[in-house]
């Protein structure tokens, strides 16, 4: 009794955890998609009001999903402080320690890093067209992003089941 028991347990434990890591592929594909959603307020805020990008993303960070306003709030309080850091610096910051909290795949990062060693240099005109980029790059990563998590959680969740049922027969 106590080993069918033991066995239930452990082929229930092996799905969970297939479920688990399936997830996380719909968990990136969400984040993706919210911040595409977060980069389109702010070029919109830049493209058709004159105000400063620290005010811009205090603004709209409150609009955002609690994950970004988070990080966009960061980022604008981090500029309002004035200590002297570059906004590239601030930005490249944040989203290295962020990233790691949202599913992001380094590439993911990474884009968004390049995104903002940019955009501070440019004349209004050139930073729609770095927020273009980010965007069209963002969209490519979206589709990826789906792409992995069809084949993904497909594949996690056969493989916690009969992991499971492979562990239960080794065990009995």
């Amino acid at each position: 009794m106590i080993k069918a028991i033991g066995i239930i347990i452990l082929i229930v434990s092996c799905s969970l955890l297939g479920i688990y890591k399936s997830l996380q592929f719909s968990e990136r594909l969400e984040h993706l998609i919210h911040l595409k959603w977060s980069l389109l307020m702010i070029q919109g805020d830049i493209r058709y009001q004159a105000s400063p990008l620290p005010e811009t993303l205090e603004r709209l960070a409150r609009k955002m999903e609690k994950t970004y306003e988070k990080i966009f709030l960061n980022i604008a309080n981090r500029m309002q402080q004035k200590k002297g850091e570059r906004f590239q610096d601030i930005w490249k910051e944040v989203w290295n320690e962020e990233g790691k909290t949202l599913s992001f795949q380094r590439e993911d990062v990474d884009l968004l890093i390049s995104f903002g060693e940019n955009f501070s240099y440019l004349d209004k005109k050139m930073q729609m067209d770095a927020f273009e980029y980010v965007l069209q790059q963002l969209e490519e990563q979206i589709q990826d992003a789906k792409q992995k998590k069809q084949e993904g959680q497909k594949l996690y969740r056969t493989l916690g089941v009969m992991g499971g049922f492979f562990l239960a027969i080794l065990l009995m």
